[in-house]
């Protein structure tokens, strides 16, 4: 179904299955939410975004995911706040 979204969103092609690959965390930016608001609750119903305020906890949660996966290379949490 998001493969789907993504297409119909122009988010990324059909064949992409980045979403079943381990080799990369997906954090959300302010900057991925689009300017409309009646596409960003479209993208959030979807699942393809976290509501805003949730923004921040599920960013917490994919990098320490991504830091059990890798426990060698970890990301860290403030190279991630110097992004925003």
């Amino acid at each position: 179904m998001n493969r789907f979204w993504d297409f119909l969103c122009d988010r990324g092609s059909a064949s992409e299955t980045f979403g079943d690959s381990d080799d990369y965390v997906r954090v959300v930016l302010p900057s991925d939410y689009p300017e409309s608001r009646i596409l960003e609750k479209l993208y959030v119903a979807a699942g393809l975004l976290p509501k805003r305020e949730d923004m921040d906890t599920y960013n917490r949660r994919e990098i320490a995911a991504y830091n059990e996966r890798h426990p060698d290379h970890p990301i860290s949490l403030a190279l991630l706040k110097m992004q925003m």
